[in-house]
């Protein structure tokens, strides 16, 4: 349990997964801009991208939480950053699956009304 809370020095597995949620947000923000809505692809992107951002931006997040946060709240800033973490992924899982989903969301910064 102490790896979800100090993400940021986990160790190597942790870190190859984050260095792989880059590529993953690389491939998968394309996808999902340029897929016809409602197609499969799009919706693998929406998924893939629900998952993919929480867990980018919570060790992320642990990185900056190391770096400023001073030692005696260092605890409880981390505990704040996976409760940001969790809500963030239940949002957008939920937003995936039971909404639009993230692509539809992001495509309509580009739409003229």
């Amino acid at each position: 349990m102490s790896w979800i809370l100090a993400a940021d020095s986990a160790g190597p597995k942790v870190l190859r997964l984050f260095e792989l949620s880059h590529k993953v947000l690389a491939v998968s923000l394309p996808v999902a801009l340029l897929a016809p809505e409602g197609s499969m692809p799009e919706r693998a992107a929406d998924y893939t991208m629900a998952v993919s951002i929480p867990f980018h931006s919570h060790v992320a997040m642990n990185c900056i939480v190391s770096d400023y946060v001073p030692k005696a709240a260092l605890g409880a800033a981390r505990v704040g950053v996976l409760g940001m973490s969790v809500v963030t992924l239940a949002g957008l899982l939920k937003m995936t699956g039971h909404g639009a989903g993230v692509s539809a969301c992001m495509k309509q910064l580009w739409k003229k009304e």
